[in-house]
């Protein structure tokens, strides 16, 4: 079986306009960024973009740090497609929940991740990096 065509956020020079439609939906499926794997994530229109901290993505040595960190930098924002629940996806494997509550996202076919992640404290919503995923170049 072929694999789809797809390519890298950072190709896509005007990302607003070609990557979300209606209700800041995803416009096209997007897929696993791994070449050897591109094992379809999410179907178009499944996921909503939105801003979330970049720092829940970070894989600490020392996850208790990270919760006793209470400096009042501001955080640094990163578009996320948002999914309603874990059952919103194709392909995806969950983490153990780490200290901080969060569990990472991977392709559930070659594990390549963190691709996003679910914060265990908002039950129902999951978040996949813009830019940790391929999308589709045509129909």
């Amino acid at each position: 079986m072929a694999k789809n065509a797809s390519v890298p956020y950072k190709q896509f020079v005007e990302s607003g306009n070609q990557l979300v439609v209606d209700d800041k939906r995803n416009a096209v499926n997007i897929y696993c960024s791994r070449p050897s794997c591109h094992s379809l994530i999410m179907r178009a229109k499944a996921g909503q973009l939105v801003e979330r901290p970049k720092s829940k993505l970070n894989i600490t040595d020392n996850d208790i740090l990270a919760i006793n960190d209470t400096s009042a930098e501001v955080e640094e924002m990163q578009q996320y497609w948002q999914l309603p629940n874990m059952m919103a996806f194709e392909n995806i494997g969950f983490s153990n929940t780490v200290a901080t509550g969060i569990k990472f996202l991977a392709c559930a076919d070659c594990d390549t991740g963190p691709l996003g992640y679910h914060d265990t404290i908002n039950e129902t919503e999951c978040y996949v990096a813009v830019d940790r995923v391929e999308y589709a170049t045509g129909t």
